[in-house]
């Protein structure tokens, strides 16, 4: 057995150290290689909008000059001075023009003693850029040294040059060279430290029995182990972590669903260990028998919030008639009999401006309460009547869709129900939105009634508490949820209200 132990031990050890060295090398090139990457997108992206800038300053310093300065000692100034800046370019970074012959127009950085016509440029960039292609490159320049370089074309009226942006690879990949050579060094001490940690985990790992006993002392505790045993060469001792780990996955199942089920979520999915686990059976009846009562309270709590609704449209639609058929008819009387009494006629006709305005609020209010188009009319009317009250007093513009059905099928309640979200909706809008306009329809079909909203508002903060959302908000997804319908609430360019209501 010693000697199956040692032999264990060293192949874990080799196994362990290869899958390190793997791993390092691999971690080590991937992250080198990025790196590598990223540094040279960045140095191109820089150079690239460094040409972009000095092609658009050339373009404009030719543009500020007449045809007879071109050629002029301030013309050339101009140029060498957009060219010769260097800001962000590092000790090799340069930036020059070449006519189209291929001789420099500017000075150059490596050869300032040297006249711009006498260096020839006959690059990759340069031909590109020749050729009608702008972009950036890894190529040799002039002198012979690898660079990255930015080229295009410039060309204003009968000018036609090439402007090239370039710094020296090794300059740009500075940085990068110093971070591989630090990071050879690391990873050499990583995989020596390594060695020793492959060492001392293969020794561990040959003796999984002390894991088996740690978890069984903690099973008898009545604490589940937070970890499982890993498996073992030895047949035996294998079975039995296997056995063991099939047991504490259990009982951690079984404890999630008991969890699960005192946060009352019932929906979560469970199956006992066997038909012999009583724990869990008795578990899984459980869960049953609260989700029956679950469904019952929420029933009751549904039926409660209807009646409760019910009864509110019921008294509104009472205070209504009672203002529109009491207080109303007097109100008239008294604004005619205001005509056969003794009183000048400014005094009448104050008294009646007063009344007609009396009668006016009488009716908002009593509209407001119960319209009387939604009793005779349906939602449909009795929302366009709105849209139209509300385009009158406030400046947002609403358009509205009504595709009710001439014989409709929608119910007093579920009428009142969509009269009373869109009149939530309009006001939430005018309250929060900051909008300016309005879409909003109305659709009928056989078995269902599907309102649509949408304003250009600011949208609504979902993040804040629920309180933030408005009152307004929660009624809607009250009444919504007391007639078993849907809604979704969301923004997309202002807020978005869908909602769908089944008609039987």
């Amino acid at each position: 057995m010693k000697v199956y132990q040692l032999k264990l031990e060293r192949w874990l050890a080799l196994t362990l150290f290869s899958l390190t060295v793997f791993f390092v090398g691999a971690v080590s090139i991937g992250f080198y290689a990025q790196l590598k990457n990223a540094v040279l997108e960045r140095t191109q992206n820089q150079l690239l909008s460094i040409n972009i800038l000095k092609k658009r300053l050339v373009e404009q310093h030719l543009a500020d000059l007449t045809l007879s300065q071109i050629d002029s000692t301030t013309f050339r100034a101009g140029l060498e001075a957009i060219v010769a800046e260097r800001t962000g370019m590092g000790a090799t970074g340069e930036s020059y023009l070449v006519t189209l012959q291929g001789q420099m127009l500017t000075a150059s950085r490596f050869f300032p003693d040297s006249l711009p016509k006498s260096i020839t440029v006959n690059t990759q960039g340069f031909n590109r850029a020749l050729a009608g292609y702008e972009g950036i490159d890894t190529y040799a320049d002039y002198r012979g040294i690898p660079i990255i370089g930015a080229y295009q074309k410039v060309k204003i009226r009968k000018n036609s040059w090439v402007l090239l942006t370039e710094i020296d690879v090794a300059e740009a990949m500075q940085p990068i060279t110093q971070l591989r050579d630090r990071f050879i060094i690391l990873s050499l001490g990583l995989l020596l430290l390594s060695w020793f940690i492959s060492t001392w985990l293969a020794k561990e790992l040959s003796r999984p029995i002390l894991s088996i006993k740690e978890n069984i002392n903690s099973l008898v505790q009545g604490r589940l182990p937070n970890k499982l045993i890993k498996g073992s060469r030895i047949q035996e001792i294998n079975r039995i972590s296997e056995s063991l780990n099939e047991l504490i996955q259990g009982l951690n199942q079984t404890i999630q669903f008991a969890q699960n089920i005192g946060q009352g979520n019932f929906s979560v999915d469970y199956h006992p260990l066997s038909d012999q686990d009583k724990l869990g059976n008795s578990l899984l009846t459980m869960r049953n028998q609260l989700l029956q009562l679950n469904e019952q309270k929420e029933q009751l709590e549904r039926e409660a919030k209807k009646i409760l609704v019910s009864a509110q449209e019921t008294e509104r639609e009472r205070f209504a008639r009672d203002i529109h058929d009491g207080i109303g008819p007097l109100l008239t009387t008294a604004k005619l009999k205001i005509f056969t009494t003794e009183l000048s006629d400014s005094a009448k006709q104050e008294i009646t401006e007063l009344l007609n305005e009396i009668i006016a609020e009488i009716r908002r209010i009593s509209s407001n309460l119960m319209p009387a188009v939604l009793r005779d009319f349906g939602p449909g009317e009795a929302i366009k009547q709105l849209v139209q009250e509300m385009e009158k007093k406030s400046p947002i513009t609403i358009h509205y869709a009504n595709d009710s059905l001439s014989q409709s099928r929608i119910s007093k309640e579920r009428g009142i129900a969509l009269y009373r979200i869109a009149q939530e909706a309009i006001n939430n809008t005018l309250k929060h939105a900051e909008a300016t306009e309005v879409v909003m329809s109305l659709t009928e079909f056989d078995n269902r009634v599907v309102f649509y909203y949408k304003d250009n508002g600011k949208g609504i903060d979902f993040v804040k508490s629920e309180q933030a959302v408005g009152k307004g908000l929660r009624n809607i997804r009250e009444r919504i949820h007391i007639l078993d319908g849907t809604v979704e609430i969301f923004n997309d360019s202002g807020v978005v209200i869908e909602v769908e209501i089944p008609i039987v």
